[in-house]
């Protein structure tokens, strides 16, 4: 079992540092200030780049399914193997027939135990930046409710982080596919657990980056997404995640969070290092956070 770190590490572009920093309204919560806010994006699962994202584990986790469901409930065995044989080829939609089905998905955010890691600054070239986070931080990260951006409704909830496995690690599963088929999760619950769980492995070819991942498994016609494109054309769905350090009910009261929000900043490797350094740290004071730490990476590569 992976020992939670104190922090980790979002590696981003320059214009994602700034939309992280941005400040930003809470949606649903009009009282909150919005200064020292945090934005971060969780994207589908199924457009990152790692091709078998929610296949890699599905074979073992429909097998677990099989072997963990009540033999004594013909219906609910019937129910399960159905579920399990969807869930082998991707097919993610809501069982239960007396509610809308709709397709699932894992919104995911990712971050890494290391600030200073060359496969990740590899991936961000010259425009690479990594923020260093509290995993206490991370942890009270907002997800949105119903429809996102729907002011009346707004973000509740806190994020799940989870480390990801590299290999099929079998009680991790099993365990999820005991709480798959409890029959009290028969409904769209049932398949949020599966796509969490599926979130979680990944092939050991991408190894080398110890990711941990903000995870939230939702249905697409229960939480409405925004979209962006990649640099190849396509649209990536993906949701914004909020954090706030007051309280969204009684923000006047003295609820801000008292540790620091972001431990630092760590500019990627690229030409006019200390100039990049310099116009961070302005922005960062400029926008309230001025007690992060700013420092550049000594990897000598060259994008």
């Amino acid at each position: 079992m992976n020992e939670t770190p104190e922090t980790l590490h979002h590696y981003t572009t320059a214009s994602g540092l700034q939309g992280i920093f941005a400040p930003k309204p809470i949606n649903g919560f009009p009282r909150v200030p919005t200064e020292r806010s945090l934005t971060l994006w969780a994207s589908d699962a199924r457009y990152l780049n790692d091709s078998q994202e929610l296949s890699f584990a599905a074979n073992t986790l429909a097998d677990a399914m099989l072997d963990c469901v009540a033999r004594d409930d013909a219906n609910h065995k019937d129910r399960i193997t159905n579920l399990a044989e969807r869930i082998r080829v991707g097919n993610f939609t809501d069982p239960n027939p007396g509610i809308d089905q709709t397709a699932h998905t894992a919104y995911i955010t990712s971050f890494c135990s290391r600030a200073d890691l060359l496969s990740q600054w590899r991936g961000y070239g010259a425009n690479g930046y990594s923020i260093e986070f509290p995993v206490d931080v991370l942890k009270s990260f907002l997800v949105p409710a119903m429809r996102a951006g729907n002011e009346s409704i707004g973000y509740l909830g806190a994020s799940q982080l989870f480390p990801v496995h590299y290999k099929l690690d079998e009680s991790i599963i099993e365990a999820a596919a005991e709480a798959i088929v409890h029959p009290a999760s028969y409904s769209g619950a049932a398949v949020e657990k599966a796509v969490e769980c599926l979130a979680q492995f990944k092939h050991d070819a991408f190894e080398e980056e110890q990711e941990w991942r903000l995870i939230y498994s939702a249905g697409h016609q229960y939480t409405a997404c925004d979209f962006r494109p990649s640099p190849t054309g396509m649209l990536i769905p993906y949701m914004q995640l909020r954090y706030t350090p007051f309280n969204l009910y009684e923000p006047e009261r003295d609820t801000a969070y008292p540790g620091k929000l972001v431990e630092s900043v760590w500019v990627g490797p690229s030409p006019e290092q200390e100039l990049r350094v310099e116009s961070v740290t302005r922005m960062l004071n400029q926008l309230t956070f001025g007690d992060i730490h700013v420092t550049h990476s000594p990897t000598p590569y060259r994008g």
